[in-house]
């Protein structure tokens, strides 16, 4: 044994680079690596449901995880519903919407993370400052769901739906209460039907569902329609001022004139400017950017809570969650909540069915963004309580101690030591369970093994 030891010595003192990158390839070898291998972790189906309760019953890893599905809820439902929110809200057309979508939040979605990766890196941040970094975050977000409710149109002026037919003056336009009917006696013989929305524009600046239900009954050239019944009923004006001036050449002993207009509806909705859509992508893109920022030092916080070897179940678990709590049930909420917003639904043989003809984009905005101003203050509610239990764990914003399993894969016995140099021989050298003086030259590592003999030495063979 002493000749082999000497034999090794003598190999390695001539070939001290080899051994030099030996000794770094082991140190840099993966301590998770080591302790899986030795304590036989993740190694046997039955540990699951252990394992799985104690990610359960670690309260940061838990918190943690409802916290960013809560964000995921809100990305989930605001971006799937976004281009029917856009189109509905700022009547843009589907293939616009959608184009607005994508060119808006993926952008900020891939800029957010890449920043919030490096702001994790630069700053160095710990567990504690990264909660803390969320809970700002979630603070700008609220605040810009707040400005959300005054970005949007007003709704259209339909007669039927937003407003009713009316055969009397404005004051008396607003009658409550007020239902939907698109049915009213200029177009009762008519024999109108529902099946999509063919909107014209009435000369006396309200919007109907079709020309029929506008009561038209010829078409001229272009896209007018004229001797509209239901917009005959309301073309007589007031006109006074400039416009009263020329009245009063049909009549100069009057201070006003009447004038009689031409029951004309144009196809087409009576738009009304709204420039609200630019400064909506705007603060949509400053948004999308923040949140997304959030995800690597959301991962950072999951990573830490749970020891190193747990990590990979970890992670599998944490998709889990956000499937079953985020992703799955967002746009059942989101939908049935955009659904309520609905006033008047596609007719099929005398019942509702199909698709939303017309909503109430005013309700619709209220509602859209109010739940997902909702699901943020929760979520700020999660990571105030993360944050509490984070500072409690000081432990987490310092470098994680080996267990018991590493610092026992880590102690290297006799055995061990002699059969790896003697396979660098090519030779099996057997242990005879001697002691080796301390007086021998050895290395560091050799060294450390020997100080773990002296207790070691009765069962250094298990």
């Amino acid at each position: 044994n002493y000749q082999t030891i000497t034999k090794q010595l003598i190999v390695g003192q001539q070939n001290p680079q080899g051994q030099q990158q030996q000794q770094q390839q082991g140190q840099k070898e993966p301590q998770g690596a080591k302790t899986n291998e030795d304590s036989g972790y993740g190694k046997d189906i039955k540990d699951i449901p252990l394992s799985m309760w104690r990610l359960v019953s670690n309260p940061v890893y838990i918190v943690t995880c409802l916290g960013a599905c809560m964000e995921l809820m809100i990305v989930s439902g605001f971006v799937v519903f976004l281009p029917k929110y856009l189109e509905t809200q700022f009547s843009l057309g589907k293939s616009q919407a959608s184009v607005f979508t994508g060119s808006i939040a993926v952008p900020g979605a891939c800029i957010g993370i890449f920043v919030g990766g490096c702001i994790l890196k630069r700053f160095q941040l710990k567990p504690k400052g990264a909660v803390q970094f969320v809970l700002v975050s979630n603070l700008i977000c609220l605040a810009c769901y707040g400005l959300l409710f005054f970005l949007g149109c007003e709704n259209l002026k339909m007669a039927g739906t937003t407003i009713p037919y009316y055969n009397s003056s404005p004051a008396q336009h607003n009658v409550e209460p007020f239902q939907v009917n698109l049915t009213a006696a200029c177009n009762f013989g008519c024999e109108c039907h529902m099946f999509d929305v063919e909107p014209v524009c009435g000369n006396n600046g309200l919007t109907y569902f079709s020309p029929c239900h506008a009561g038209c009954t010829a078409f001229s050239s272009g896209s007018n329609y004229t001797n509209c019944a239901c917009v005959q009923t309301n073309v007589t004006n007031v006109y006074t001022g400039a416009e009263g001036a020329q009245a009063q050449a049909l009549n100069a002993h009057q201070d006003f004139a009447e004038v009689t207009v031409v029951p004309v509806a144009t196809a087409g909705v009576c738009n009304k400017p709204c420039r609200t859509i630019y400064p909506f992508l705007i603060l949509l893109f400053f948004m999308t950017f923040v949140v997304a920022s959030t995800q690597m030092p959301l991962l950072m916080i999951v990573l830490r809570s749970v020891s190193e070897e747990e990590r990979s179940f970890a992670l599998g678990m944490q998709f889990v969650i956000f499937r079953l709590f985020g992703y799955i049930p967002a746009p059942i909420v989101f939908g049935n909540l955009i659904d309520s917003t609905c006033m008047l639904w596609k007719s099929t043989c005398g019942e509702k069915g199909g698709r939303c003809l017309i909503y109430d984009i005013e309700a619709f905005r209220f509602k859209y963004v109010g739940l997902c101003a909702s699901i943020k203050i929760i979520a700020l509610a999660i990571f105030i309580i993360d944050w509490w239990l984070v500072r409690r764990r000081k432990n987490l914003d310092q470098l994680n101690p080996m267990s018991a399993n590493e610092l026992v894969g880590s102690i290297i016995s006799l055995d061990k030591l002699f059969e790896e140099k003697a396979n660098l021989e090519g030779q099996a050298v057997p242990f005879n369970g001697e002691c080796i003086s301390g007086d021998s030259i050895v290395d560091t590592n050799s060294k450390r093994v020997l100080i773990a003999s002296r207790h070691l030495r009765n069962d250094s063979k298990s």
